[in-house]
């Protein structure tokens, strides 16, 4: 396998990081649905299908649109979700959805979600086996049973009867050197799981054996398998890599900013990138919005059994059937949770994504010591711009783009944390150099 130069696993590459960074900032003081800085439906994290329906999961909670006549139902906290931001999705053998949530919350965490179409169930590592709460995705295997990988907690499976966890520290131990952190989860054609973690470790097990692929990577974002059952793997420095069973290959003419990938009945390989570009085996094929892509930064892809390609961006919901683009948006947010000057909470930055600064909005309902620090993807602090006493009503503060001793920070995702005694609020930002 070809060595990756560890420095450049740092470097921000593709703007997905934007809408997956989980809510790894907020603490256990405020016992509330977390409501992020705007509510969007169109803003897509993932998609499932199951028949007539095109499952969205979104920074609004779930959307549901009917392929057929383009109506929508809209699922929230008040119908039996965990939490309005739902970052992965998944259909079942029988139907059942599952939305996972990569946050957590007081007396619970948000956990792992599922609906029949008449009850709404909650996980959690409190009332289930469960093993995170912080859950960044979801898998069914050929029987059904349902795999989660945790930001916080390794994996767990479960066959709609028992739980079974495995981390390096359970009694169904994952390889040496594997990490807790899993963000990717793909079932193969022999029904054998491979899971991609935060520190770039790719492992597959077929229900006995477990065989670990050390690598240099950095983090797994997706993995799909193709009809011939190679698999293929995006991880954080944005190279594509694909895997026969034998060999690895990296495919070196490939887009640098893949967020997710899915086959289709000819066993090309659909990329959502800034576009959409697709793979034959050989050359390349993009789509942008000069071709009818409703907006250029694509963060699902799914394929129906009509070989109709479904595309989540962070605009809507788009089809494309190979000669028609339909657009599918929902024009009205039914949450509008920025407009009300006595919420606690991150109204926005702008610009974003901005260089080299941002100016970042916030309200406070009362007074109070408050501080305001910027972190990075990996949880560290870079800078504290606010740490004092501040009055109730609406406040901005600058952001030079520096860390605390004045050196410019490297592009990429960055996060916002208020904090004002037991209240957090978080937003994301992105600086593009």
């Amino acid at each position: 396998m070809e060595r990756v130069n560890m420095k450049f696993i740092m470097i921000i590459t593709c703007l997905f990081l934007f809408f997956l960074i989980p809510q790894i900032f907020r603490d256990n003081a405020q016992a509330s649905f977390y409501i992020p800085r705007e509510i969007d439906y169109n803003r897509i994290n993932a998609i499932a299908i199951e028949g007539d329906y095109i499952w969205c999961a979104t920074d609004g909670g779930i959307v549901r649109w009917n392929m057929r006549d383009g109506s929508y139902v809209i699922y929230t906290p008040s119908d039996g979700l965990s939490s309005y931001f739902v970052i992965s999705c998944a259909a079942d053998r029988k139907g059942v959805k599952w939305f996972a949530y990569a946050e957590k919350h007081t007396g619970g965490g948000g956990g792992v979600t599922s609906f029949d179409d008449e009850t709404w169930l909650t996980y959690t590592p409190e009332n289930s086996g469960l093993s995170g709460a912080a859950v960044m995705s979801i898998a069914v295997d050929n029987d059904n049973v349902k795999w989660f990988g945790a930001d916080d907690g390794g994996i767990s499976s479960f066959d709609d009867t028992i739980w079974t966890n495995y981390t390096p520290y359970s009694s169904n131990p994952v390889p040496p050197a594997y990490s807790v952190k899993v963000t990717a989860i793909a079932v193969d054609n022999d029904n054998v799981k491979w899971f991609g973690t935060e520190l770039g470790s790719i492992s597959s097990f077929d229900g006995i054996q477990w065989i670990y692929y050390p690598n240099e990577f950095g983090m797994i974002w997706t993995i799909e398998v193709d009809l011939y059952n190679t698999k293929w793997f995006v991880p954080f420095i944005a190279y594509l890599w694909r895997f026969d069973g034998e060999t690895w290959e990296k495919i070196d003419n490939a887009p640098r900013n893949i967020y997710s990938i899915a086959t289709d009945k000819s066993n090309n390989l659909w990329c959502g990138t800034l576009g959409v570009s697709v793979y034959d085996g050989a050359q390349w094929t993009n789509y942008t919005k000069e071709d009818g892509l409703l907006e250029n930064v694509v963060n699902a892809i799914a394929i129906d059994d009509n070989n109709v390609k479904w595309i989540g961006t962070t605009k809507g919901l788009q089809s494309y059937d190979g000669e028609e683009w339909i657009s599918y948006r929902i024009e009205t947010s039914l949450i509008d949770s920025a407009d009300d000057p006595n919420e606690f909470i991150i109204m926005s930055n702008h610009p974003n994504p901005f260089n080299p600064s941002t100016t970042i909005t916030f309200t406070l309902p009362s007074s109070g010591f408050t501080s305001l620090v910027i972190y990075n993807i990996m949880g560290q602090e870079v800078r504290e711009l606010v740490s004092e006493t501040v009055m109730p009503g609406v406040h901005s503060v600058t952001w030079d783009g520096k860390d605390g001793i004045g050196n410019p920070v490297s592009s990429g995702v960055y996060i916002s944390r208020l904090k004002m005694g037991g209240h957090i609020a978080t937003g994301r930002m992105l600086l593009m150099k």
